[in-house]
């Protein structure tokens, strides 16, 4: 780095341009990681869980290449996981 350069640390996106991803490690209620409505059917629950899974799966993705990608990943699965464990309960699917 150029003497007299500072590294400074990137400005925090908006919410409006976050990713998928850092959507769903923000989201504080299993219906904003699924980004569904409160009254959806079991059948969107559902295809909304496979959506994300095939997406983040950590073990399946091909985008996932170094450790802190798969760590990533493993978090928001765990995330989606518990999510859909409380979903199919609440819904009854």
């Amino acid at each position: 780095m150029p003497k007299g350069r500072q590294q400074t640390t990137p400005p925090k996106r908006p919410a409006e341009q976050l990713t998928e991803a850092d959507r769903i490690l923000r989201a504080k209620t299993p219906h904003e990681i699924f980004s569904i409505s409160k009254n959806a059917t079991c059948h969107e629950i559902k295809t909304r869980y496979r959506e994300l899974a095939k997406k983040y799966d950590a073990s399946k993705g091909i985008i996932h290449k170094s450790a802190p990608e798969k760590k990533r990943s493993n978090r928001i699965m765990a995330k989606i996981n518990d999510s859909f464990s409380y979903l199919k309960e609440e819904h009854g699917c």
